[in-house]
């Protein structure tokens, strides 16, 4: 399994105060770098070992093709909330950087996705994962 360094969190943008109370009384820093919204474990700490914030309902990129979803609905897995894996990856598709992609193809490699999700997904974003599917290199 690959795992990443950093975490991103979905929220909505009217609960970042509440966000940010939170994580300070948990001892994180709050930092703005680039447009990105994130906490850090030490006021040093770099940005790839962040916890980033994801806005629901907000375009990441002008030339994404939505904007992300809301946080619900959610899946219970132990005592936290999730979205849904069709939802995870709609998100990752949408944004289609290099390490969203690598995500993609781990998760078809294991058999998660497969040819079947095409049907889920608005065209463009279902002909990226059909691009991802046909040639996971390329």
């Amino acid at each position: 399994m690959r795992n990443t360094r950093d975490v991103d969190v979905l929220i909505r943008p009217e609960d970042l105060i509440r966000v940010k109370e939170a994580m300070t009384a948990a001892g994180f820093y709050f930092r703005e770098t680039a447009g990105l919204s994130m906490f850090v474990e030490t006021e040093d700490a770099p940005a790839r070992d962040a916890v980033h914030l994801v806005l629901a309902g907000e375009m990441i990129r002008a030339a994404d093709p939505e904007p992300n979803p809301d946080v619900e609905p959610s899946e219970k897995v132990d005592s936290f909330r999730t979205l849904s894996l069709e939802r995870l990856v709609r998100m990752k598709l949408n944004s289609f950087r290099l390490k969203d992609r690598v995500h993609i193809v781990d998760m078809i490699d294991v058999g998660l996705v497969d040819e079947s999700w095409l049907e889920k997904y608005p065209a463009e974003i279902s002909q990226r994962l059909k691009r991802l599917i046909d040639d996971p290199d390329g």
